[in-house]
This record gives C-alpha cells, sequence and structure tokens, in this order.
C-alpha cells in the first residue's frame, strides 16, 4: 500500500457536525484536518499548531465568525481563511473580505470547489511567505549597505581630516 504525504494542515470551524465531517471526508486524503465545533476549540487547537489554513463558518451558534476571523488576521495574519454560509448575502460577503477572508463559500458545497478553494489558498500563503522572505532579504542588505557606506564616509574622513 502506497502512503500519500499530506502536505498542509487545514482547521474547519463549524458547529455543524455535518459540514465538519464532510470537509474532513473531502480533504483528508491530501491534507492533515483538524476540526472544532466552537470559537474556544478553535482559539485551543491553535495554540497547539498553526494551520495553513482555517474554514470558519459564519454563523457558530451564538459566536460570530467575522469578529474570530479578525481576531485571526490580526494575530496570524498569513492563514488564508475561507468563510462558510449557509445563508449567504452581499453584505455578509463584503465584511468578510474587508475582513481579511481569503475566500467564501456557500453550504452546500461541491468537492471539486473545495479542492480548487484549497489549492488556491495555499498557492497564495506560499507567494506570500515568499514576498514577505524577499522583503525581509531586501531590507536586510540596505540596511548592511547603509552602515557599510556609513562607515566608508567616516573613514574618509578621518583620512582627510585626522
Amino acid at each position: 500500500m502506497v502512503q500519500r504525504i499530506k502536505s498542509a494542515s487545514i482547521l474547519v470551524v463549524d458547529d455543524d457536525l455535518g459540514v465538519r465531517e464532510s470537509l474532513k471526508m473531502i480533504l483528508m486524503d491530501k491534507y492533515y484536518v483538524s476540526t472544532a465545533s466552537n470559537i474556544e476549540e478553535a482559539i485551543n487547537s491553535l495554540k497547539v499548531i498553526e494551520p495553513e489554513l482555517i474554514f470558519l463558518d459564519i454563523k457558530i451558534s451564538k459566536e460570530n465568525g467575522l469578529d474570530f476571523l479578525k481576531q485571526i488576521h490580526s494575530d496570524k495574519s498569513n492563514i488564508p481563511v475561507v468563510m462558510i454560509t449557509a445563508f449567504p448575502s452581499s453584505q455578509t460577503a463584503i465584511t468578510a473580505f474587508r475582513s481579511g477572508a481569503f475566500d467564501y463559500i456557500i453550504k452546500p458545497f461541491e468537492p471539486s470547489e473545495i479542492h480548487t478553494i484549497v489549492e488556491r489558498a495555499l498557492q497564495h500563503r506560499t507567494e506570500s511567505y515568499e514576498k514577505d522572505k524577499l522583503m525581509y532579504n531586501l531590507r536586510m542588505a540596505i540596511h548592511k549597505n547603509f552602515f557599510s557606506t556609513t562607515e566608508s564616509l567616516l573613514l574618509a574622513i578621518d583620512a582627510k581630516d585626522s
């Protein structure tokens, strides 16, 4: 039996067991999938492992998924969050995207739609990580060049006027 290497960790946060299990079944062949039935469980899960992607229900029992999205986006802005809803509205979608959602899907969903979204989100995360790494390296090079130039100017001044 050939064992596939799982490429990423995904957290599914939804109060509906059917949705959690559906997403888990769709994704478990390629990804590590953990689930949470409420925001408290999700917070505890985030303390243990940082997933590469989060699926988050907009309405979780009496809790608001959009508030949790804002918290995730401020704490761990590099994790793409896909919002899930059974009651779509344009205002909810706009609020989700303005709060930092990567995508927005409507229940019921198709497995092919889920795989496409996951691949896009993970690609986006990789590209974002690479850009951040490039920016860090550029800042370090500029910093190094600034100090080298300053040191050279100081040596030139000292050589001219001891």
